[in-house]
């Protein structure tokens, strides 16, 4: 049902998919415009020194023709494409292989965010039948403070772009004929993709409530089964991502048994949502953190947003908006953690230690909330009331700010709390007066007034939320070429690996300076978190998601005791530098750290982690189930080593059969060809590699095979073709039409 007034006015009057596109691109260029052609970057967080230093890797190897399986640089190396997250076969990649970094991967984030605005307005026009309510929503869903906080987790912005264009179709396949389950399954696969695993979990149980609804509600039970295909073709699509991410996922630190509480959303957290900075506190570096997490930046989902959401929810409530209200409502509570009972219940029946901090499932909430406020939009056209919603919406805001001003929960934090209240009470209100008081007469003119003040709610109702400092900050070898001397010969991949001190490693995590660029040029002097990436430096820690449970036993004990007492580990490690004792940024040498590759070692059994008397250049230690047996040390010379992420290559001369110890970490993907046949590589020293060779001349090859990438190529193969025969048998729609209660309105 169209609203228009007389003359044929109206607000959709001057809205098209077009114009609302531009004018959203415009918003994001003004709000983003320092790091996209401004001459800045994108920093903060793991933005800094996780994700972009992950990216810059995959373009590295992409321009070297190399398919980056394995990081070498990090963690005493781990696995890069099974982490997921890592993006390395998502399409839009692209954007940033093939642009110049760092501005590449602003436009990737933009782009993004643009493309989650464009799928709401879609969605939002086709399920109202208005223009302007999907203009709301393509703009509250970008812009709130949710979504742009996750500018730092790039992987989560695809995850959010894709969300409306998910519904859109799995709905329309579920409803439709079979044939469409193959466009759902297409935009799925994208979404798969990001490798942001509790979002996209949380997107699917979302969904699956929503077909449920819809197959009691119209008793076809058609719904079901064919949503469950569009998840089978989906799960084969992306078979060669999830299978090797499923066998890291097995073999890593992560424990399905036991869930982490850390970074729960606080009892009171919920406040946030219309009052962005109640119960936070203020960093030196003027960034509001929330008190108890710091995970997202920000849960701003915007109060304008949030009183239309309720004003869908009041009166007539159709059936898909109970089923959204009732997961927005679960995800919530889930979040508390702890503070939430059944978190812990469910916690020790289910495997679902394997996701950390229950704050990330109030992610959903951006999109469930944008979503609906489309829908008060077309309720408020129908006739709805509008002001207890607001009303509601604004005495919560005074409410925080009422105990801001009598009980502070953070001492001198009640001025900033006010400010910030008066102002999303300010914007309210002028939402609330645009769309009740505009003539008719201006409303096609005015339509796109509510987007711009949703828009400047969002991209304001922080400080300081997405900062830049210079893109110079990025420039590969900054560090390498400030110290110098120092820090020469330059550790290399093969030859030697740097190591952050306990001290420096520690004190990196708790410091930050005031100023944003010191702050992060420090960092890259430090060699912090992955930012040692950009130095082409191997280190023996860093910032991975995932690595094996071996590799995480030998970090801990690296960072849990002097490095004094860990000497004979960092020898066998090849760490030719370490940060200077109390210092973060300098650099001092270490002598006669051990060969990449060593040979000639006696075996001995033990599990665990290597003993105090443990010495390295002599005894390689082996599990006490491995057969392998070298009782006494044989003179062995290694030569010619060759290093690439995904190989290494070697030649050595031994008098009798004897065994090399390779300092990378062991990985069921890693084989070894000695002479041309096969051998096995067995783990040893705890977390390392071991390769038995014959006596006399020999060509070790070590390289990168894993075959449950290949296994879920053919599943993926097998997919496709799945697809196609679904697209070209069923060319006829059997629409199963929408279910008694819900109602699609009349597109404009």
């Amino acid at each position: 049902m169209r609203s228009e007034t007389a003359g044929g006015q109206g607000w959709d009057d001057h809205i098209t998919q077009k114009r609302f596109t531009a004018v959203l691109a415009g918003m994001l260029m003004i709000t983003f415009w320092p790091a996209l052609i401004g001459g800045g970057a994108f920093f903060y967080r793991d933005y800094g020194f996780l994700g972009y230093p992950f990216a810059y890797f995959h373009q590295q190897s992409f321009l070297a023709g190399e398919f980056p399986y394995w990081n070498e640089l990090i963690n005493c190396g781990v696995p890069h494409f099974a982490q997921w997250n890592t993006m390395v076969l998502y399409p839009g990649s692209l954007i940033y292989l093939l642009g110049p970094l760092p501005g590449s991967l602003a436009w990737f984030c933009v782009l993004h965010l643009l493309l989650a605005g464009v799928g709401m307005f879609r969605l939002g026009r086709d399920s109202t039948g208005s223009a302007f309510a999907g203009a709301t929503g393509g703009t509250a869903f970008p812009f709130c403070g949710m979504v742009l906080g996750c500018v730092i987790y790039p992987n989560y912005l695809v995850a959010f772009a894709w969300m409306p264009w998910l519904l859109s179709a799995t709905r329309k396949a579920w409803r439709g004929n079979l044939r469409d389950c193959v466009p759902a399954a297409c935009i799925g696969t994208m979404q798969m993709l990001s490798g942001a695993p509790e979002l996209i979990l949380l997107t699917w149980l979302m969904l699956a409530a929503l077909a449920t609804s819809d197959a009691l509600s119209s008793r076809r039970w058609k719904m079901p089964a064919r949503f469950g295909l569009v998840v089978g073709l989906v799960s084969g699509l992306t078979a060669f991502q999830l299978l090797p991410f499923f066998e890291l996922l097995s073999l890593s630190q992560r424990s399905a048994g036991t869930a982490s509480a850390f970074w729960s959303l606080p009892p009171a957290g919920w406040i946030n949502f219309v009052l962005p900075v109640f119960s936070s506190f203020t960093t030196t570096q003027d960034v509001i953190v929330q008190i108890g997490q710091s995970f997202l930046p920000s849960v701003y989902l915007g109060t304008l947003t949030i009183a239309l959401a309720l004003t869908a929810l009041g009166g007539r409530r159709e059936p898909e908006h109970r089923v959204l209200a009732a997961c927005a409502l679960v995800f919530l509570l889930w979040s508390f953690g702890p503070a939430f009972p059944p978190w812990r219940w469910l916690g020790e029946m289910l495997p679902i230690g394997f996701a950390r901090f229950p704050v990330k499932t109030t992610l959903p909430l951006a999109f469930i909330v944008a979503y609906l406020a489309m829908h008060g939009v077309a309720r408020l056209r129908e006739g709805a009331k509008a002001w207890p919603a607001f009303i509601a919406v604004a005495l919560l805001v005074f409410a925080g700010i009422l105990v801001e001003q009598t009980t502070p929960l953070v001492p001198g934090n009640a001025g900033l709390v006010t400010v910030n209240g008066l102002t999303r009470l300010v914007l309210l209100l002028g939402g609330i007066l645009l769309l009740l008081k505009t003539p008719p007469r201006w409303q096609p003119k005015a339509a796109l007034l509510l987007p711009v003040l949703i828009c400047l709610d969002g991209s304001l109702h922080l400080p300081v939320l997405n900062p830049t400092i210079p893109a110079s900050a990025f420039e590969p070898g900054l560090a390498i070429a400030y110290h110098d001397e120092a820090i020469k010969p330059v550790p290399g991949p093969g030859h030697s690996r740097a190591m952050l001190s306990p001290y420096a490693e520690r004190n990196l995590h708790q410091v930050a300076v005031p100023k944003f660029i010191d702050d992060f040029v420090g960092q890259r002097l430090a060699l912090w978190g992955n930012l040692n990436i950009l130095e082409n430096t191997p280190k023996v820690n860093g910032a991975a998601t995932l690595t094996t449970r071996w590799a995480r036993d030998v970090e801990v004990q690296l960072y849990s005791r002097p490095p004094e007492t860990n000497a004979a580990l960092i020898d066998f490690l090849g760490v030719s530098h370490i940060t200077t004792p109390g210092e973060l940024m300098r650099w001092q040498r270490r002598p006669n750290p051990l060969p990449f590759v060593s040979g000639g070692l006696r075996t001995a059994k033990h599990d665990g982690l290597p003993p105090p008397d443990w010495d390295p250049a002599k005894i390689v230690l082996l599990p006490e189930d491995d057969e392998l047996m070298i009782p006494q040390p044989v003179s062995v010379r290694v030569e010619e080593i060759r290093r690439t992420s995904n190989r290494i290559e070697f030649t050595t001369e031994a008098d009798q059969p004897s065994i090399t110890v390779i300092a990378e970490n062991w990985y069921p993907a890693w084989k070894a060809e000695v002479n041309g046949m096969p051998v096995e590589v067995h783990r040893a020293n705890h977390a390392f590699m071991a390769i038995p060779i014959p006596a006399g001349s020999s060509r070790v090859v070590v390289f990168y095979n894993d075959r449950w990438f290949r296994v879920g190529l053919w599943l993926t193969a097998l997919s496709i073709v799945a697809c196609f025969g679904l697209r070209l048998r069923f060319k006829k729609r059997e629409d199963l039409g929408n279910p008694p209660g819900f109602q699609v309105r009349d597109r404009l």
